[in-house]
């Protein structure tokens, strides 16, 4: 992949993330809420992930242009990906809910 196409992505991605880092806030705010109906591991796999993606949009970010000023743009595109693993986590725990 050439520098161009990463940066573009990059830049993409980045606006995406911040958009949903500012959507997050609710579902976080409202997270505590999912322990009325009791605890199981799904509840608490939905907590952590709620709680975990926010810091991942932002960890993922930073990371990411950094390795891009690196020059190390495959590295730079598997760390933009950090956030999709709390994604999964909150399917799996809705799922097995």
């Amino acid at each position: 992949m050439n520098s161009k196409l990463v940066y573009q992505l990059l830049l993409v991605i980045s606006v995406m993330y911040f958009l949903a880092v500012l959507a997050s806030v609710f579902p976080i705010m409202m997270s505590p809420m999912l322990f009325d109906a009791g605890e199981n591991a799904a509840v608490w796999l939905i907590f952590i992930s709620l709680l975990f993606f926010p810091v991942a949009c932002i960890v993922a970010l930073v990371l990411a242009w950094y390795y891009y000023r690196k020059q190390q743009l495959a590295l730079s595109l598997k760390v933009i990906l950090l956030p999709w693993l709390s994604i999964v986590g909150i399917i799996i725990g809705f799922v097995l809910a």
